[in-house]
């Protein structure tokens, strides 16, 4: 009876023995993966941040760009309209 349960014990060691590297293995494996779905994940949110950043920056340069040709043309104008006003006096 007791070499019957050694026997036993041997074969669930030997047995988990045999499974312990492919399990090993593939825990490494899903180790691995995991961490490289999570560096994905992060990356990927990362670049959402930058694209949206972006987007914003290309928007805040687009609207500076037109307030500054509106505020030229505003100082064009109004030079314009000085000198305008300036040789009408002297003009007359």
């Amino acid at each position: 009876m007791l070499l019957l349960l050694l026997l036993l014990k041997l074969h669930i060691d030997l047995s988990g023995f045999g499974m312990v590297p492919q399990a090993l293995r593939d825990k490494k494996l899903k180790g691995q993966l995991a961490v490289k779905e999570k560096l994905y994940g992060q990356s990927a949110k990362v670049a959402a941040k930058a694209e949206k950043v972006a987007l914003f920056s290309c928007m805040l340069v687009d609207f500076l760009q037109k307030c500054l040709q509106i505020y030229t043309w505003i100082a064009k104008y109004a030079s314009w309209c000085l000198t305008r006003n300036l040789r009408r006096r002297y003009e007359h």
